[in-house]
């Protein structure tokens, strides 16, 4: 049962370190290692103008957000998924 309990726990872990690192190769040039803004907003706020949802987050790393520098990001869902799991931690 220790196992069954630990498994989602260590799963978001993973999730979070892998998107810290899709992170840094795609968006630290411009958020900052981490993601506390540099060129680009800080992203450890919670709030984003763009939108505040994973789905939102999602859409606007891999089309971009039009209007603004922000391209878009060749990820696949899951990666980004991944990134919001880091934003969020």
């Amino acid at each position: 049962a220790l196992g069954f309990l630990l498994t989602p726990a260590f799963a978001q872990h993973e999730s979070v370190a892998k998107g810290r690192t899709l992170f840094v190769k795609h968006c630290s040039a411009c958020h900052g290692d981490n993601a506390k803004g540099g060129r680009a907003p800080d992203l450890t706020t919670g709030q984003y103008k763009h939108g505040s949802t994973d789905e939102a987050i999602v859409r606007n790393i891999r089309q971009g957000i039009p209007g603004t520098q922000m391209p878009p990001i060749r990820v696949e869902p899951d990666e980004a998924l991944a990134m919001v799991a880091f934003l969020r931690s």
